[in-house]
């Protein structure tokens, strides 16, 4: 099993995203003892999942870690002066 960390991007396959058509990957944003938050491909709110539920999405299928890197669209990390 993979270990959780922060910026991991996962596919979200068909057994997941019944409720989602237009998004096919999350990015990990936080990962504590107890949950998980992610943001969704193109949004930006924030989700959280219990970890128990994120690690059972990923052992079923629903969440296939990927190296496909996620574009932040609006959404910078930068500091203007």
């Amino acid at each position: 099993m993979v270990e959780l960390q922060t910026d991991m991007v996962f596919e979200m396959t068909t057994k997941f995203k019944a409720n989602l058509p237009n998004v096919k990957h999350l990015r990990v944003v936080n990962v504590s003892k107890g949950s998980v938050s992610f943001v969704l491909e193109g949004s930006t709110g924030r989700g959280v999942f219990p970890i128990d539920l994120f690690l059972s999405l990923m052992r079923n299928g629903s969440l296939v870690y990927t190296t496909h890197p996620i574009e932040d669209e609006g959404n910078t990390h930068e500091e203007t002066a």
